[in-house]
């Protein structure tokens, strides 16, 4: 997967979630899926980095991230 096709992944997978919040899972899926990138971009861009460290650090405060927050966020990956 590349950075391109991240951000593409991850703006269906907010559209098409019903839930209100991501939780630990969410998150992890989401990790796991910037992860592909490493493999086969090596770097994941700076952008994408970033938003992955937001959600680290609100989800070690949070239990649950607010939906629209992350949607929020998300827009700036492109």
């Amino acid at each position: 997967m590349t950075n391109s096709e991240f951000i593409y992944w991850l703006t269906g997978y907010l559209k098409l979630t019903d839930d209100s919040y991501l939780d630990e899972k969410q998150i992890t899926i989401i990790k796991n899926h910037a992860n592909l990138v490493q493999t086969v971009e090596v770097d994941l861009s700076e952008s994408i980095r970033h938003f992955i460290a937001d959600l680290e650090a609100e989800l070690s405060q949070l239990a649950k991230i607010p939906i629209e927050s992350v949607r929020k966020r998300a827009i700036f990956c492109n």
